[in-house]
């Protein structure tokens, strides 16, 4: 009991790092929790909700955790394979017939579970194709399949992927969540429900529209991997967290985190991190503390060697991974050796990812990592770093190659534009002269567009508030906020292109339909609330939040596509085989 007092007070006193993060990132709040030897030594909150100093944040409040979802899709499959009625190698298009990528046919042929699972199926990212600005859903579940096969499935040099390259895609985990509806006849959101949370009585998680999560909850499914990876090995793990739980419901542990693909070395230990079936597995010392952090600007040069943890202390396994959700960033560590967890929710990433080095700060008071690493002084050097980043990235050559001086006929523009799983309704506001783009025809969640230059209009926002405000989540180059509309010999508007991916060539939708203009009447408000209207109703339903804090309503923006945007792209890196 004394030792764990004196671990619970080292920890307390690193709590003050953590609200200099909050102020260095500009998060209102972020929750820690940490899991030693079985045992809960902190659960915190630090700031408050929103920003408002008389709303502390604590167990009530709410995050997005993203991509730490990932690993419900991996438990719910591990479920299926125990129960003899799927494989992990079996071929999907087995169990989803009209799964065939038209880039590659090979990938329909012989991907299975394990290709997508470990990001090998050569299938792009395009998450600005599944959620545009305001949250909006792009894609609907009739069409899904078609967005799927319609996925890019070669590199910027148009060498195919498949096998090839890892290619970080969160539509892998949305096919395999499709898969599971099929073989249980559940939605995955009520196969989660009924197989993985009720058993484990975390009692404030929900897949759904309007899920939640909470530290508390968290805590226990990080247990419960720990504990499930020593029942594998006939080893006896004592968590008391796991207490009031009759029976883990985890299975195939072992296989999940078995290493799938290899991403580096580090040159300090020889030791490889892998990517294995929703997390990533290395060895400490590694800068792969990192990986799948929004903090990647002291990763283009040198400057992270300086910031390596625990170079002078013994190796220790870890597991890992990373949530990247609109307006929040997340971080989970299981450490199996000790049955250790560490975990980090931030609510904010307009500067970046605070939950990252939160994590870190108490992995090092945890572990009494040595020497000690100044964290707060590298989050200092990336927070200026990013700053600069975003402005040169995403504004500076927005700016740079914008003309306002033309003028053009609006009404050229107006008609709907397809290709395989999407619409682009562009209309003619004639209240404000303003041409307005509908994803899908979808009017509560419309966005100007204006003249960036000739045939070209543009929905990117014009300030970095703008851009976090509205929701433009994975819009990390301007070129995606760009439509370039085509005219035929005629001279009259047959097409436009909008680029997905920015390694990736342009998407090509053609002029299907000239619509009527909507009258100044009928006009949509064009500043809906974030993530109000409509949910699209598709499989793996929604997002997944965890109890901490979130800058907006917390029953907003919790969409299906969560699955397939279960984190930023631009946060992971591809890898070749």
């Amino acid at each position: 009991m004394r030792a764990r007092e004196n671990f619970t007070r080292k920890l307390e006193t690193a709590l003050d790092g953590i609200a200099e993060l909050n102020t260095l990132y500009g998060a209102p709040s972020t929750s820690i929790g940490v899991l030693h030897h079985g045992r809960v030594l902190l659960s915190r909150s630090i700031g408050n909700r929103d920003g408002d100093p008389g709303h502390p944040a604590d167990d009530s409040s709410v995050y997005l955790i993203g991509s730490l979802s990932k690993a419900l899709v991996a438990a719910a499959v591990g479920i299926l394979v125990d129960e003899g009625k799927l494989s992990w190698f079996d071929k999907v298009s087995e169990h989803l017939p009209g799964f065939d990528p038209i880039g590659d046919p090979s990938i329909a042929r012989e991907a299975d579970f394990i290709d997508l699972l470990r990001h090998s199926s050569g299938l792009g990212n395009p998450v600005v194709r599944v959620i545009g600005p305001f949250g909006t859903i792009v894609s609907s579940e009739e069409k899904f399949m078609d967005l799927v096969n319609a996925t890019q499935t070669t590199n910027e040099h148009g060498n195919q992927r498949f096998n090839r390259e890892f290619e970080y895609s969160n539509i892998n985990y949305a096919i395999v969540a499709l898969v599971i509806e099929r073989i249980t006849s559940l939605r995955f959101a009520d196969f989660v429900q009924k197989r993985l949370l009720d058993p484990l009585g975390m009692k404030q998680t929900l897949v759904t529209k309007r899920g939640v999560n909470s530290v508390h909850d968290m805590l226990i499914w990080s247990a419960a991997w720990l504990s499930a990876q020593s029942e594998e090995r006939m080893s006896s793990a004592c968590l008391d967290v796991l207490k009031g739980v009759a029976k883990n419901p985890l299975r195939q542990v072992d296989r999940i985190f078995k290493p799938a693909w290899q991403l580096s070395i580090e040159q300090r230990t020889n030791k490889p991190s892998t990517y294995c079936l929703g997390w990533l597995r290395s060895t400490m010392p590694t800068s792969d503390v990192n990986w799948g952090s929004l903090n990647k600007r002291t990763m283009e040069d040198d400057t992270y060697l300086d910031y390596i943890l625990g170079t002078e202390s013994r190796e220790r396994v870890m597991t890992k991974h990373t949530g990247i959700a609109y307006n929040t960033t997340s971080t989970m560590f299981l450490f199996p050796e000790t049955n250790s967890a560490v975990i980090a929710m931030a609510n904010g990433r307009r500067r970046g990812d605070a939950s990252d080095f939160a994590a870190q700060i108490m992995i090092q008071e945890l572990f009494d990592l040595q020497p000690y690493v100044d964290i707060l002084a590298r989050a200092k050097i990336e927070t200026e770093r990013g700053a600069v980043y975003r402005h040169n990235i995403v504004m500076a050559e927005w700016l740079k190659n914008r003309d306002v001086t033309g003028l053009e006929r609006l009404k050229d523009y107006v008609g709907v534009y397809t290709t395989q799983g999407t619409e682009l309704h562009v209309n003619l506001d004639r209240k404000i002269n303003r041409l307005v783009l509908h994803f899908n025809n979808r009017s509560d969640k419309p966005v100007h567009l204006e003249y960036y230059n000739k045939d070209t209009y543009c929905f990117f926002p014009t300030t970095i508030d703008e851009h976090f405000s509205k929701g433009f989540f994975d819009f990390d180059n301007y070129l995606v906020g760009l439509l370039q509309f085509t005219r035929d010999d005629a001279r009259s508007v047959s097409g436009l292109f909008w680029t997905w991916e920015i390694e990736s060539k342009p998407i090509w939708y053609k002029r299907e339909d000239i619509l009527r203009a909507r009258s100044p009447e009928t006009s949509p408000n064009i500043s809906p609330k974030v993530g109000a209207g409509r949910t699209a109703p598709l499989m793996p339903n929604n997002v997944i939040v965890a109890k901490g804090i979130m800058a907006n309503n917390p029953k907003s923006g919790l969409l299906w596509s969560e699955v397939l945007k279960m984190s930023s792209t631009s946060a992971m890196r591809r890898v070749r085989a």
